[in-house]
């Protein structure tokens, strides 16, 4: 009950590190009646041991009021990583995971609802802290679960195109996979991407994804030009699937499409023969 609270509260400075552990769950079982609680909790994210500071973290997340934008304010200063990553696959409500925490220990969370979601505003600055957190795996974690916050989510969008610059080309890769999910205004982002990114696999992901996004921006066309001239045979063949999409105002790429369905590869001579096709029947 909610006048359990305070003794809780007491029992989150035990010195014992299991007491405080299951103080945290009995908090967590309590949800708001544990609020009277939540100096405590603040003060236990300060906490030696990194499970303590996860949990601390979660409770207030999950507990509203003051909480979320204390778990804002904290979250860039925890220096431990892995308790960044547990403190942000909780609130996605991403599946368990088992992961080492300062080398001393396995923390399991298991599944859970999610306590981020569209409608808990407080929470959805910590995407942008995600998304440009100094390590690799909890940008990973903020990007593969965008989908959490749905495709008119403006935080969410604004995650997909900083990831999409980030300096990783695998993260750029796995962002560029959302792109069908925000058509069409996943459209510039993309194709910035695109002229940014120099190193094969990105770019053909980010190809790959331009298709899949229906992308046909006449703005974008000289690029994708430049991409039927690549030297891999991977690029110039997605670069005539993206073509596909844009019907007659693609007739500036028709000379070299025409080229490629005498390419040496047979799959980069069907996808330009069947650009052309496209291009030239969406012009009768």
């Amino acid at each position: 009950s909610e006048a359990g609270a305070p003794i809780l509260a007491d029992l989150l400075h035990d010195p014992e590190l299991n007491i405080r552990l299951a103080t945290c769950d009995a908090m967590a079982k309590m949800g708001p009646k544990a609020v009277k609680a939540t100096p405590a909790i603040k003060a236990a994210v300060n906490d030696e041991h990194p499970r303590i500071r996860v949990n601390a973290l979660v409770l207030l997340a999950a507990l509203g009021g003051e909480g979320p934008a204390f778990v804002i304010e904290h979250f860039p200063t925890e220096k431990n990583i892995d308790v960044r990553l547990h403190v942000l696959r909780a609130m996605f409500g991403m599946p368990h995971v088992s992961r080492t925490l300062s080398g001393e220990f396995n923390f399991v969370i298991v599944e859970r609802k999610p306590i981020m979601t569209p409608n808990t505003k407080s929470l959805l600055p910590l995407v942008k802290l995600g998304v440009t957190d100094p390590d690799y795996n909890i940008r990973l974690t903020t990007v593969l679960s965008l989908d959490k916050l749905g495709p008119d989510s403006k935080e969410g969008f604004e995650a997909f195109t900083l990831a999409l610059k980030d300096p990783n080309e695998d993260l750029r890769v796995w962002a560029s996979n959302w792109g069908s999910y925000y058509t069409p205004k996943s459209w510039d982002p993309l194709e910035a991407a695109l002229s940014n990114t120099k190193g094969l696999r990105g770019r053909c992901a980010i190809l790959q994804n331009l298709e899949l996004a229906k992308y046909r921006s006449k703005k974008g066309l000289p690029l994708l030009i430049e991409c039927l001239n690549d030297t891999d045979a991977s690029v110039r063949q997605l670069a005539c699937g993206v073509l596909r999409n844009f019907g007659p105002e693609a007739a500036a790429a028709l000379p070299r499409l025409r080229e490629l369905t005498k390419d040496q590869v047979p799959a980069i001579q069907e996808q330009a023969r069947l650009a052309v096709q496209s291009i030239e029947s969406a012009k009768k």
